[in-house]
């Protein structure tokens, strides 16, 4: 049987949506006071390069950082070293956690063979070229991006860490086929098993999806197959049709300097700084926050059945790549769920560009004396 969960009652009184709507318009980086609670600690998986909510998912990272509910441990680039947007997302991702103030975050990317989807991002390289203060060159000389897992998911507690992907699934897929090595005596399975808490992942369509199915899952589909379907712990997915509701990052260029903001730079270059759907940004905010802002609900899961991918056995024309499809089934009932909408989509909006566009915490200055 399928259910949809609640965490709180859906239906909001027009007084709390106001007291929810005056808190976006003065400070939703951070939510109404709750009981303080540990920083969640989250590894970004991200591919960045080919659309820009990848990027405003990680600015949103670092305001929850700055607000102390979240730690960023790592970043892994999820598209191939092999490729264009492998070489130049992991010094863009290093821009914008220096911008933020966070140099130091490591960086990982995926090593192994590349899958052409025919196309390349627009922007990665632009803002690299920009003279944004950086260390990381070049994807290059970025961590392999399992190995970077193995190492962050060996050093922390147990049922500690979050995942947050949202893109393809390549290092997942590497780290849950990975062997024990020398930086753990258990194999990548375990390591998931063992540390991770929660999977927010930002892929397929709900309750399923058409041939060809949804961007994250279909490129890389043998991956995603594996990863989705053998997942061995708690996995809450946000799907293509639920993140197109939402509208982001138009108002960037109102309220922030590219030339100072990478962040606003990137939307500039990627499609004149025009709003753009919030698919990764609304994983990022469930994986930090959950379903809430304070106690009203922005979010419901829908539980009861688990995802499941599946290749078609079709390839797409002109393209050395088979077709793949994804479908929420009523059994086997797993620990899986997928997010639909339970308060207004300006309510949601407002709260995401609040910390979209909100500046780095002041105390933060980079190496040439400026805000990070």
């Amino acid at each position: 049987m399928i259910t949809i969960t609640f965490t709180r009652p859906q239906k909001l009184t027009r007084v709390t949506m106001l007291v929810l709507l005056a808190g976006c318009a003065h400070k939703a980086a951070q939510p109404p006071a709750v009981a303080a609670a540990a920083p969640v600690k989250v590894i970004y998986d991200t591919d960045m390069a080919l659309d820009v909510d990848d990027v405003g998912g990680l600015a949103m990272l670092h305001k929850m950082a700055d607000a102390g509910e979240c730690e960023i441990l790592g970043v892994v680039v999820s598209e191939s070293l092999q490729n264009y947007d492998g070489i130049w997302t992991p010094p863009l991702v290093d821009i914008v956690n220096t911008y933020y103030g966070r140099p130091n975050i490591p960086i990982g990317v995926y090593k192994g063979p590349h899958v052409d989807i025919g196309r390349v991002g627009n922007y990665a390289e632009k803002v690299v070229q920009a003279g944004f203060a950086h260390d990381l060159k070049s994807g290059a000389d970025a961590e392999d991006g399992v190995r970077l897992y193995r190492r962050l998911l060996a050093a922390q507690p147990d049922a500690s860490v979050t995942i947050i992907s949202v893109g393809y699934v390549t290092n997942l897929d590497g780290l849950l086929l990975s062997a024990a090595d020398d930086v753990s005596p258990l194999t990548g399975r375990e390591l998931v098993e063992r540390k991770v808490k929660l999977w927010s992942c930002m892929g397929g369509e709900y309750p399923a999806s058409n041939e060809g199915g949804e961007f994250n899952f279909d490129h890389y589909g043998n991956a995603a197959e594996r990863v989705v379907n053998t997942w061995p712990g708690r996995a809450v997915f946000g799907g293509g049709e639920f993140g197109s509701q939402y509208k982001v990052g138009g108002q960037l260029n109102d309220m922030a300097n590219a030339k100072q903001n990478p962040v606003a730079l990137s939307w500039l270059h990627y499609n004149g700084g025009k709003k753009r759907e919030a698919w990764d940004e609304i994983s990022v905010y469930y994986g930090v926050r959950g379903a809430l802002y304070g106690a009203v609900p922005l979010f419901s899961l829908v539980e009861g059945g688990s995802n499941h991918v599946e290749m078609l056995g079709k390839k797409w024309p002109g393209r050395d790549q088979e077709k793949s499809r994804n479908m929420w089934v009523s059994s086997p009932v797993k620990n899986q769920a997928y997010l639909v909408p339970a308060a207004p989509i300006a309510t949601v909006e407002a709260l995401l560009n609040e910390m979209i566009m909100a500046p780095p915490a002041p105390t933060q200055l980079n190496r040439a004396g400026q805000a990070k």
